[in-house]
Order: C-alpha cells, then sequence, then structure tokens
C-alpha cells in the first residue's frame, strides 16, 4: 500500500485504543471489539498485545494522553455510545447501517452482519481499499454484509 495520508492514517488510532480496551480487566472495560486487532497491521497488533501487560498499557494510554488529553477515554466512550445506539436501532427493526468515515471500525460486521442487516460503509477511496482486503481476511463470508462506497466527504456529494 502506498503512504498514507494523515486523514486516511486516522483510522489506525481508534482501533488500536479499541484493541488494547481487551486487556483491560473486565469490570473495568468500556468495550468489547473482538475484531478490532485483527484489523491491525503486525506492527500495531505487536503493540496491542503487548498491553496484556498493565504497566505496558498505562504506558500507551499516558503517552495518547500527552498528544490529545482525553483521546482514550473519549474514544472508547464515544465507541461504546454508538455501539449501544446501533444495537437499539437493530433490535428495533433497522434494516440499514451507513457507516461515515469507517475506518477500520468494526461495527459493521460486529452488529449488523450477525442479523443479516446490509451495511454500508463510506471513507476515502484509499481507506476502503484497504479495508476491503481486511475485511475479506478477517471476516471471510460475512463481508458480503457490507457496501464499501469510496468517497472523499470534503469533496464529494454522497
Amino acid at each position: 500500500m502506498s503512504r498514507r495520508s494523515a486523514v486516511e492514517q486516522t483510522a489506525f488510532g481508534p482501533m488500536v485504543i479499541a484493541a488494547c480496551e481487551r486487556y483491560t480487566p473486565a469490570e473495568q472495560r468500556m468495550l468489547r471489539d473482538d475484531l478490532a486487532e485483527r484489523f491491525l497491521p503486525p506492527g500495531q497488533r505487536l503493540a496491542v498485545r503487548a498491553c496484556r501487560w498493565s504497566p505496558v498499557r498505562r504506558l500507551l494510554v499516558d503517552a495518547t494522553e500527552r498528544q490529545a488529553t482525553g483521546l482514550w477515554g473519549s474514544m472508547l466512550c464515544r465507541k461504546r455510545y454508538i455501539d449501544e445506539r446501533v444495537a437499539e436501532a437493530l433490535d428495533g427493526g433497522t434494516e440499514q447501517l451507513v457507516v461515515l468515515g469507517a475506518g477500520l471500525d468494526t461495527r459493521a460486521l460486529r452488529l449488523a452482519a450477525p442479523r443479516g442487516v446490509r451495511a454500508f460503509e463510506v471513507d476515502l477511496p484509499a481507506n476502503v481499499a484497504d479495508k476491503r482486503s481486511r475485511v475479506r481476511a478477517v471476516a471471510g463470508g460475512r463481508a458480503d454484509a457490507l457496501t464499501f462506497v469510496p468517497l472523499d466527504l470534503a469533496t464529494d456529494d454522497l
């Protein structure tokens, strides 16, 4: 894959946070995303696996907080809130899910696909191409439940 722009790179940070959360003690865990780690490149997967040791996890959280105060916790709260609202909508009979700026997010695979709900993921063309290959590798047949829409929301009309 070619070098990614700064906007395209934003797909990785939230997934690292979501993947590291699985190593937070269960009673403190905000989010459960068992697919997150599998969508990351090998180097980031290694960093995530190192988070099973709480001192390493604390170092990563602290480094993130030095770069952007509140980012770690707000990302987890945001993901959990959206997961809960999407699950409620699906429980209520919603038949389609559209994820704008999907990045590497796994929500469509975790929440929509198991229920047979059609999901559309909209993101930058480079992110869509990368995500499509990752979904095939990680999700196999569940990939058919996703429709990828390559689009730059800054310049293209949805």
